[in-house]
């Protein structure tokens, strides 16, 4: 099993949208390509930070689904949607079940 997570900084008071946002990008995509995503936000550390979290079978499924989800015209437009609600970079994670 592969876990993929995305965390990325929310921008000085943009909580209320980033989430929105967050959710609404998190249920598009669930529906192109079928892996449930799950939206967190963090509760020490950094508390602006925001983080989907994703489970396929592999790094293979896990490439059809991206690849399905950044071909959608709608999809990008939704990622474009979000440019003034993070900051600084985003980080991506892969665990593998061991």
């Amino acid at each position: 099993m592969l876990t993929w997570t995305r965390t990325a900084n929310i921008a000085h008071g943009k909580l209320g949208p980033a989430l929105a946002w967050a959710h609404e990008a998190a249920t598009y995509a669930k529906g192109k390509t079928g892996i449930d995503i799950k939206v967190e936000l963090a509760w020490s550390g950094n508390p602006h930070r925001i983080r989907w979290v994703g489970q396929t079978e592999g790094f293979a499924v896990f490439e059809q689904a991206m690849n399905k989800a950044l071909a959608d015209p709608k999809y990008v437009d939704l990622l474009a949607k979000a440019g003034d609600l993070f900051v600084g970079f985003d980080l991506d994670e892969f665990w593998m079940t061991a």
